[in-house]
């Protein structure tokens, strides 16, 4: 048996090991396993362990024995969605004394220079930061964060049409001696070498999320920008090109619907062609969901499962896949709109929990901070779809009741591509595991029982 990974510490102090039972045992519903160089890899999506046991160490005793310590064999009886709740509910507690925000996502305008079908924010109102309220940002950046090094987020809208606010809320920080980093949602078009100096320099911007919806064609029409001169795709692709010449890792999200499909596939060609082998690019596919309309989703989930598969597929064997590891720590929170720590701030300096609500769900602004606690606590609240209980990603999973996403439940097919994620996670982190000479020596089956918190 080898441990690829390591489980988290906080879990595995606070469940302890077990002893093996009399009685009859099963295998968790907390495991996804994959068939991997003749062997077998097991993930337990709570103890976050990774271990890989060889064709002849199946089903033996003394692995049994070990597989019952960690967790992956529990009696029949044993409730293991009760032992997650717990472990989510005692790192809430302990998160829960957490006064500091560290991670702001920041709306410099809610303007935008394309006009994308799809965008959830259509018939918001368009405005932007002054540049008062970019001081009064940055000023309550510094008193709500503790001291702490600090994460932001540039979000719009497309944030560089208010490059200034960027600046200067930037440049306040930094003058301040506040330690950030930064990086950026946008579409890309509006960048040039001036902009991405800036950028690296002041802006301390580390990555830039773009999203590109298919071949010239395809993308300029669906962005239907205003004000374009060319064409924006080869100005997007250039763009990208110097972004990674200036250190700066570029991640292209491919919107993915039954529509786009091959031509996303004819995309992913051209994109291989053009930044295959650059370690700071690499694109990913996500499916739409209808936020703002009718989008083409497919028509049943194996189709949209089979269309993901093969455009990652086809990413990754052209040196341009989204290479992910698996989570080395616990969170007990989904994204930023149920974590204390971070908080979304809007143009004219209203605070948020989530980016996805401008115009409501307000719980402050930067002038008196959050005074509306219950609408803040009201993110937190969870909510269980079908399938929930059974799911091998239980542990990791939650879904928040407000959340836009939430609206569409969890499909089959979201849920299969989520867990082949989780597969193709487990297979990179063996894949790198044999590959180092000084990684990690595998576990002997000595097939005898360390007491709970015993540290081998």
């Amino acid at each position: 048996m080898k441990v690829i990974v390591e489980p988290v510490g906080f879990v595995n102090d606070l469940i302890g090991k077990a002893r093996k039972q009399e009685a009859s045992e099963r295998m968790t519903k907390h495991c996804v396993t994959a068939e991997c160089d003749g062997g077998t890899l097991l993930y337990h999506t709570l103890t976050g362990e990774l271990i890989y046991l060889d064709e002849k160490e199946r089903n033996t005793p003394v692995t049994c024995n070990l597989l019952t310590e960690k967790h992956f064999l529990i009696g029949c009886d044993c409730d293991e969605n009760r032992i997650s709740d717990h472990v989510r509910t005692v790192a809430g507690i302990m998160r829960s004394g957490m006064t500091d925000v560290t991670d702001f996502t920041i709306l410099t305008t809610t303007d935008c220079n394309a006009r994308c079908f799809y965008c959830y924010e259509k018939g918001i109102r368009r405005y932007s930061m002054s540049a008062e309220t970019a001081e009064a940002t940055a000023d309550f950046i510094r008193s709500s964060s503790g001291g702490k090094k600090i994460g932001i987020s540039w979000f719009g809208g497309e944030p560089l049409f208010n490059k200034e606010a960027i600046s200067l809320i930037s440049n306040k920080l930094e003058k301040a001696g506040t330690a950030f980093s930064s990086h950026m949602t946008s579409n890309g078009l509006l960048f040039d070498e001036e902009t991405i100096k800036e950028a690296v320099s002041l802006w301390r911007m580390n990555r830039v999320q773009i999203t590109i919806d298919g071949t010239e064609e395809v993308y300029n029409r669906i962005k239907a920008y205003v004000e374009k001169q060319g064409s924006p795709y080869r100005t997007v692709i250039r763009n990208i090109g110097m972004l990674t010449d200036a250190g700066v890792r570029v991640f292209v999200r491919l919107n993915m619907n039954r529509a786009n499909f091959d031509n996303l596939m004819q995309l992913a060609g051209e994109l291989g062609i053009l930044f295959g082998g650059n370690r700071l690019f690499c694109a990913y596919p996500v499916p739409l969901r209808a936020f703002a309309g009718e989008v083409g989703e497919f028509e049943n989930p194996g189709d949209e499962i089979n269309a993901y598969r093969a455009l990652k597929e086809k990413l990754f064997s052209l040196g341009i896949g989204r290479n992910e590891k698996l989570l080395r720590a616990y969170s007990p929170t989904r994204c930023m709109a149920d974590n204390d720590g971070n908080l979304v701030i809007f143009p004219d300096g209203r605070l948020s929990k989530c980016e996805h609500y401008c115009e409501k769900d307000v719980i402050g602004d930067i002038f008196s901070g959050v005074r509306d606690h219950v609408s803040a606590g009201a993110w937190k609240e969870k909510t269980v779809f079908d399938g929930c209980s059974d799911c091998p990603l239980y542990p990791r999973c939650i879904n928040l009741k407000k959340c836009p996403w939430a609206a569409f439940g969890c499909s089959e097919a979201v849920r299969e591509i989520r867990i082949s994620n989780i597969r193709d996670k487990m297979i990179s982190e063996y894949r790198s595991f044999i590959s180092r000479a000084d990684g990690p020596i595998s576990q002997p089956l000595s097939g005898g029982y360390a007491p709970a918190g015993y540290d081998s």
